[in-house]
């Protein structure tokens, strides 16, 4: 459980370094590396398209945590360990970059069950991660989740237990 919880640590340290959001640097499309998630178009001058690239360390401690929350599944497979975890769950879910890391980030919540939505703020993490990937699908590219969080109304935030 550990790994899980420093994992999310090293995605908020790599936020501060980087901004809260799990794309970064605006670069032409030909200078783009093709990598996972990447997809590399080509052109010169002008007509460059430019694309926002990847945050290396964002994307591998969202990775990393994610691996250790599978990791934990396979060892303790019938244990309800996601209540103790929101925490780590919402910072690395407002940070994937995929639909499938944003399909695992979102059914660690839908294992809680409805009866989760009474109890803690469970709820309204869920809303913010849906809140955060559906401002990036819409095209907002840096779309921080403490602003949101404002922009929800939670000026004072929401404590992720």
């Amino acid at each position: 459980m550990s790994e899980i919880f420093f994992g999310a640590a090293k995605v908020l340290l790599a936020s501060v370094v980087h901004g809260p959001y799990p794309r970064g640097e605006w670069l032409p499309s030909d200078k783009v590396i093709s990598r996972p998630n990447t997809i590399a178009t080509r052109g010169r001058g002008r007509d460059a398209k430019r694309e926002l690239t990847p945050v290396p360390d964002i994307a591998g401690a969202v990775q990393e945590t994610a691996e250790a929350l599978h990791r934990l599944d396979t060892q303790y497979p019938v244990a309800d360990l996601n209540r103790a975890l929101i925490f780590p769950i919402t910072i690395a879910g407002c940070h994937c970059d995929t639909p499938a890391q944003q399909a695992f980030f979102r059914n660690r919540f839908a294992g809680l069950g409805v009866e989760a939505e009474d109890f803690g703020n469970s709820k309204q993490a869920l809303q913010l991660l849906e809140e955060v990937w559906g401002r990036r699908k819409r095209g907002e590219k840096k779309v921080g989740w403490r602003r949101v969080m404002v922009e929800l109304g939670w000026e004072a935030g929401i404590l992720l237990i």
